[in-house]
């Protein structure tokens, strides 16, 4: 029974496992990730930016203001979050990809980090909680970017408020205290981009960690087969994909397993650490077209 990763046939096998266990439900979408590192969380960087203290609006307004001719082509909040995401600016995305080999690629590309393991990461999505890159629920939980700690804190707040309807949430603007007017603040942002925006943000919009169907954006994220999960709530996020909700293959194996269709799932699979068997792997990726030119297709 394998557990770790030591040729593209590991892959395809492991693949082959984790797709019966999802064929067993309904309606669910797999991606992929890879990272070099098997200890890191899955986290968006603006998280860990955060924790330093920097904002993430200076970061996304700095970005805007300094660089406009890198935003000619983004037709909104995503779109400009693609583009510092593609500079390698933190922001609230978090990669993924359709293309379990480009996921792959990016396991192995780079440096490995210690001693540890690459990984390999299965991410189950659940039908309703995958849009597309033009969907209101995108562009309303990517406009939370454009404001400020405090506005951000106080929408969250009444999106939390378990009895607050999508009616009274969205009449929040007429009333005079703070945490209504962040609701009018983010109406405005939403409005910059869909001017024809009706003022009916679905508060749980604002809670929901989304997989946004991002891959005809730019050159490379079409390249990559690209896609990113995001959420109005970065924190909540982060403890949705903490490690202690990561499965591992043995969690999936017993036939009594079934994914929960109300929830984004996490796999992860370690690629064995012999230097050989990186080797090994990225000549088969090569071979099997997934090299430095076709993931990053505008640097040639």
């Amino acid at each position: 029974m394998i557990r770790k990763i030591k040729s593209l046939q590991d892959l395809y096998d492991i693949n082959d496992e984790i797709m019966a266990a999802v064929d067993r439900a309904n309606g669910l979408e797999v991606y992929y990730r890879g990272q070099r590192n098997s200890e890191w969380d899955i986290r968006p960087a603006i998280s860990r930016i955060q924790k330093n203290k920097l904002i993430e609006n200076e970061e996304y307004e700095r970005a805007l203001q300094k660089h406009p001719e890198l935003f000619s082509q983004s037709q909104n909040h995503l779109g400009h979050l693609s583009v510092m995401q593609h500079y390698g600016i933190p922001t609230r995305l978090i990669d993924i990809t359709e293309d379990i080999l480009v996921a792959l690629f990016f396991a192995l590309d780079g440096q490995k980090e210690n001693d540890n393991n690459r990984a390999m990461y299965w991410i189950i999505v659940p039908s309703s909680r995958v849009k597309t890159n033009n969907s209101d629920a995108i562009e309303i939980v990517t406009a939370m970017a454009a404001l400020d700690d405090s506005d951000r804190k106080n929408l969250l707040t009444l999106a939390k408020q378990t009895l607050i309807s999508t009616r009274r949430f969205n009449r929040q603007h007429v009333f005079k205290t703070k945490k209504h007017k962040s609701v009018h603040r983010l109406l405005h942002e939403v409005r910059k981009y869909v001017r024809n925006f009706e003022p009916e943000i679905v508060p749980s919009d604002l809670l929901t960690t989304y997989a946004v169907k991002a891959n005809n954006i730019h050159q490379r994220l079409i390249a990559q087969s690209g896609s990113f999960l995001t959420s109005g709530d970065v924190d909540n996020m982060v403890n949705e994909f903490s490690r202690e909700n990561v499965l591992t293959l043995d969690d999936i194996q017993t036939d009594s397993f079934n994914f929960d269709e109300n929830r984004i799932s996490l796999i992860k699979v370690n690629i064995d650490g012999d230097i050989n068997t990186d080797e090994q792997l990225k000549r088969q990726l090569s071979i099997s077209g997934k090299s430095v030119y076709m993931i990053y297709p505008e640097k040639f």
